[in-house]
This record gives C-alpha cells, sequence and structure tokens, in this order.
C-alpha cells in the first residue's frame, strides 16, 4: 500500500525513508527538499535589529542519493529534478548519481504551475514526454512507467528463476 509520513525537516524526511526504504517495492521521491537549512534554529520570529543580518546555512544530506546506495534491484526509484539549464542532460546526471530508475525533468518555469510540461527519463534515454499536463496525467504517465518497470523486473526475475531450474 500507500504510506503518507508527516514530516517537518530534512532529517525528519531522512530518518522516515531510511525506516521504510528496505521494505518498500516502489519509492517516489517527490518532495522537494531543500538543499539546505539554517544553521541556528530559532523558535519563534527573530526580534527587529541591525539594517542587515546574515543567515548561515548548513548542506542537508540528499535524502534519496543517500538511501539509494543500498537498494535492491527489484525496487523502482522514481525522483524528480527541476532544472534551469540542460533539463534532459543535468536530469540524466542526476538520475545516475541518486541511483534511479526513472527521473522526472522539468523547467522552473513550469514549478507550482497547475499544469506541467516534463519528461521522463530512464536509464536508456527520454521514455516520455509529456506535453503541459494537469499534474493528475504527470501522475498518470509516472505510474503506467512504474507499473512497466515493475512488470519488467517480475519478467527478468521469472526468467532467471526458469534459467535455474533447467
Amino acid at each position: 500500500g500507500i504510506h503518507w509520513v508527516p514530516v517537518v525537516s530534512a532529517s525528519d524526511m531522512l530518518k522516515a525513508v531510511k525506516e521504510r526504504f528496505d521494505d518498500c517495492g516502489v519509492l517516489i521521491a517527490a518532495a522537494a527538499v531543500s538543499d539546505y537549512r539554517p544553521a541556528v534554529r530559532v523558535e519563534g520570529k527573530i526580534k527587529k535589529g541591525p539594517k542587515t543580518k546574515t543567515l548561515d546555512l548548513v548542506k542537508n544530506a540528499d535524502v534519496l542519493k543517500t538511501v539509494t546506495r543500498k537498494r535492491r534491484k527489484d525496487q523502482v526509484i522514481v525522483g524528480f529534478s527541476l532544472e534551469a539549464t540542460n533539463a534532459l542532460k543535468n536530469g540524466r546526471k542526476k538520475m545516475e548519481a541518486k541511483h534511479c530508475d526513472l527521473m522526472v525533468v522539468n523547467g522552473p518555469g513550469h514549478f507550482g504551475e497547475a499544469r506541467e510540461h516534463v519528461w521522463i527519463l530512464n536509464k536508456r534515454g527520454v521514455v516520455k514526454e509529456v506535453p503541459p499536463s494537469s499534474k493528475r496525467q504527470v501522475a498518470e504517465a509516472i505510474v503506467e512507467l512504474v507499473d512497466a518497470s515493475l512488470r519488467r523486473e517480475v519478467l527478468h526475475v521469472t526468467k532467471r528463476f526458469e534459467d535455474k531450474s533447467k
């Protein structure tokens, strides 16, 4: 089944995904986790002070890259990549670095809009270009490709099993 787990921070997200990753068959990593967080967390409002204030940031762990280092071959991993330039090239690099089977790539011009234009990549290239569509249509395209990936894995495992039994 599908599990929704509420989290507040990137470290909460990493912990939640790590706890569940070994038991999942499909991971769709659609959350836009910030690359950085404030070095110091302040409860409540920061009082007015000098005209300028410096905010120190520290890098968050890359949730997807961290958990997929120890992925199983039968898991299907879907990542998302928002790219301002060289979308397909950079999306492909991100897909490889994060050990994904599919990478959904879009540009910042569509961020937050009701209609999305995306490319869905796999290890062989662009599997599907989804012209400006509703988020539901994009989700349906992703699920269709995840389903195809799962069926290929079942066929591959079945073939390996049949080969061993001969």
